[in-house]
This record gives C-alpha cells, structure tokens and sequence, in this order.
C-alpha cells in the first residue's frame, strides 16, 4: 500500500456518499497499519482486473484520450505552480488537480485540433444548466461558478450537499 493508493482510493471512494462508510473503515484499518482493505479496493476500483486475470484497461485508454485530446501545459513547472495555489483553493484535494496531472504534460502525442475554446453560449442559444453539489469533492463548487461566468448564457442550480454530483442518490 503506497500513499497515491490511499488517494486514489479515497478520491473514487469519495464520488458516492454510499461508499463513505467502506472508505472510513478502510483509512482506520490503515492506521491501525492494516494496509490489505485499501490493496483490495485499489484492486477493485482503480485497477480492476478482468475476469480471466489480466488488468482492466480502461484507465491506460481513459489517460491516453485525455493526454493526447486535451490542451494540456507541457511544462512542469506549471503543474509545480498550480499545486501550490490549489492548496489554498481545494484544500481537500488540491492535488488532484496539479501533481497527479503531471503525466499530461509528459505524454508525446498530442491531438492538433482539439477545440480548446472559448467556451461561450451565445445569447442565442437556449440557456445551459449547470448543475453543482457544494460539496463535491472531485468537482469544486468555485469550478461550477467560474464555468457558469465563462459561459456567460448559462443558469446555475446549485444543491446544497455532498458526493459527486446531485444525481443518484449521492446527497440527501
């Protein structure tokens, strides 16, 4: 058991308000220094293997699409800078959102015409909804405010709550 399993654990775990009690007894099993809960979720959640024995490769193809289809900084250094200022904003998880992304700015194949914006809706069209959870901690509240002022046309409903996302169950 390595620390990034304890986040990516905890990161997965942390999208369904249902799995908060699994991920709770398996950070207390870890500081009792039984590490074997946390292997076994990484086992089942991050790196799943399928049913004849090989790893599941869906986060290899999940990574490869992003690097290669996003606009990624290539410099590291930027990612070093971000982290820092995440801290103060996502203290949560403000790594998730700098060093873990590290990887992108290393991967050689790169997609020359990905739109990378502006993300504006004109006045025009009909108006989006940009549905939020205060307390969702894979995507922060301030990240839903700041793509609704980018947007421009575009509403916002915000849900008072926590899990990923309002939808499924994941809030009361």
């Amino acid at each position: 058991m390595t620390a990034d399993d304890i986040r990516n654990v905890a990161a997965v775990l942390l999208y369904a308000k249902q799995s908060w009690g699994v991920l709770a007894a398996a950070l207390a099993d870890a500081a009792s220094g039984d590490g074997s809960t946390i292997r076994e979720l990484v086992d089942q959640a991050i790196y799943p293997r399928d049913d004849d024995g090989p790893y599941d490769p869906f986060a290899d193809r999940f990574f490869a699409i992003s690097a290669s289809e996003q606009h990624w900084p290539t410099d590291v250094g930027a990612y070093l800078e971000r982290g820092a200022r995440g801290l103060g904003r996502l203290p949560h998880f403000w790594g998730t959102y700098a060093y873990a992304e590290i990887p992108f700015a290393l991967w050689p194949a790169h997609d020359k015409d990905t739109y990378g914006g502006p993300f504006t809706v004109p006045t025009s069209s009909p108006t989006p909804l940009v549905a939020v959870t205060t307390y969702d901690p894979v995507t922060p509240y301030p990240g839903a405010l700041r793509l609704v002022q980018e947007l421009g046309n575009a509403r916002l409903l915000t849900m008072d709550g926590d899990g990923h996302t309002a939808y499924g169950g994941n809030s009361p």
